[in-house]
Formats: C-alpha cells, structure tokens, sequence
C-alpha cells in the first residue's frame, strides 16, 4: 500500500524519471546483450538472427520497468495548485531538453558523425560510454513522460472520474478529460498539498491559479511550448479540447460543470476517441498503397538490345 506523503517537486521532475530511465536502460541493455550472446551459439551469422522475439522482450523490459517505478510512486492529493506546478515544471524541462539536442544536433552533426567514426574505428569503449549515456539520457525524456501521465491520471481521480472512461479517453480524448484539471478547483483555499521550496515558483504558481484569466495565459503558453516535444498536432488537439472545455462550462456554470464530468462530459470524451479512432483507422485503410520501388538493371536493357541486333 502506497503511503500518504506529500513529496517535493524534484521528486516529479528529477527522481522518478530518472529512476525509471536508469532502470529501462538497464532492462534495455540486458536483453540485447542477452538475446545476443544466446543467439550466438545458435545461428551463425547475426542475420539469420530473428528479431521479433527481440523487440517482444524489449516492449516486455518497457512494461515491466514502467510498472516497477508506478508502483513505488506516491499518491498524494493532487489539488489545482500542485498540479499545475508539477505539470508547468515537467513541460518546461523536457521541452528545454529536447529543444538543446535538437540545436546542438543541427548545429554540430557533422562534427558528431565525424566523432562516431573515429570512436567506432578507434575507441569502441568510448563509443559504447558514449551510447550508454545517450539512451540513459532518452529514456530519462520517457520518463519524464510517464510521470508526467501519472500526475494527469492522479488529477484526473480527483474528480470521480471512472477509471474505464480513463482508459477508453485514450489516446486522442485524453487532454479532454486533464485539462479541466488545469482550471477548476473543488476547494476555495489556495494551500497546495505539493510543497514547492521556490518562493519564486511558488508565487508564480499562485498567481496562476488565483484568476481565471492568468491561468488561461499561463496553459496557452505552457501547451504551446509543448510542441517542441510532442509535436504540433498534439498541440492542436489540446486547445481544441481546451475550447470544448470553454465553451461546455460558459453554458452550465463551474459547479454543474464539475457534477458533471464523472457522466456526461467523461462520456463525451470516451465517444470523441473512440469516433477519431474508427475514423483515422478507416482513412489510413482505405489510403492508396504507394507503388513498389521498381529497379531495372540498365546492363540486362543492354544485354537484350545488343542480342536483338544481332
């Protein structure tokens, strides 16, 4: 049983991810090295090794080191204000991280392909170093992701949402349902159950849930600074269940509103992802196939024309 602690900040943006990017990259590790030395002594060349047994164990090692970090992850009470700090703080820094690899990447891959081949031909230790710190430092990126989706889930229970509509909103009706979480509070006082240490934050926090109007600012900028990391269509997706969101509570007022998302609204999202679903699967079935790649041997045309002339 999980115990009731009121964890601080960096546990959501620095721990957690962390510790499941260690042991991801560890499972990680283990099986391709594993898979690879069994295989071994029973193929001959690494070709004739089968791979789908490979990325099973790899999905498998996913699962299992997700499950493994969950488990041991607090639930605390997660009020407006602790999750909109949580939330703001693990969006910036994955958007920050992966905006830096992206510049350093483009600015700097010459250079960096360069460095690879002269690990790879000279220094295979520093390159296996230099691959063991680049995944750990991906899988930390994930992480930060899983964690971050917990934090949705946990705000999401808050409001008696049923877990099966949870789990049926995914993946496209999600945001519908954690995106009142960013708005609406079901108490009038603003202490937060999540300790933040940052007075800087912690006022910047309050302000943001003190008016309707700060707090609107303060997602539009948070989901589109997003983008660097999810991309634009999830973006897109967001506000447009964020206006969803708008506009149903500008018609019933907050206090029905937040009687209503354990039915009618959490519905609502659970049959707008479920239609996108069908509809996206029927678009991508019924797309034209691109026409296989046809290569002609110009020394056979040759051949066959130098023979009729003859």
């Amino acid at each position: 049983m999980k115990t009731q602690t009121k964890p601080s900040l960096s546990l959501w943006t620095i721990t957690a991810p962390l510790k499941t990017s260690l042991i991801m990259s560890a499972f990680t590790f283990a099986i391709i090295f594993g898979y690879s030395f069994i295989s071994s002594l029973i193929y001959k060349t690494p070709a004739q090794m089968p791979q789908t047994p490979l990325f099973f164990l790899l999905g498998l090692g996913f699962l299992l080191s997700v499950f493994l970090v969950v488990r041991k992850l607090p639930s605390p009470k997660m009020d407006q204000g602790s999750f909109v700090a949580i939330h703001t703080s693990q969006t910036i820094l994955s958007s920050a991280l992966v905006g830096l690899s992206i510049f350093l990447i483009l600015a700097n891959h010459q250079t960096i392909l360069f460095k690879l081949m002269m690990l790879e031909a000279k220094h295979s230790g520093v390159l296996l170093i230099a691959l063991i710190f680049t995944t750990i430092f991906l899988f930390y990126l994930v992480g930060l992701s899983i964690i971050n989706l917990y934090v949705k889930i946990r705000r999401i229970q808050e409001f008696n949402i049923p877990t099966w509509k949870i789990v049926f909103s995914i993946p496209f009706g999600f945001s519908a349902l954690w995106v009142p979480g960013y708005f609406l509070s079901k108490q009038s006082t603003k202490q937060f159950n999540q300790p933040i240490k940052s007075k800087i934050y912690s006022r910047f926090i309050k302000w943001t849930v003190t008016a309707p109007q700060n707090t609107i600012v303060t997602f539009a900028f948070i989901t589109l600074l997003s983008c660097i990391g999810i991309g634009l269509n999830s973006v897109l997706l967001t506000l447009s269940f964020a206006m969803l969101f708008g506009i149903w509570i500008m018609q019933i007022g907050k206090k029905n509103f937040i009687k209503q998302i354990p039915g009618k609204y959490s519905s609502a999202a659970v049959i707008i992802n479920i239609a996108l679903i069908i509809i996206l699967s029927t678009i991508f079935a019924l797309a034209p196939q691109r026409p296989a790649n046809i290569q002609i041997n110009i020394s056979d045309i040759t051949t066959t024309e130098t023979t009729g002339n003859i």
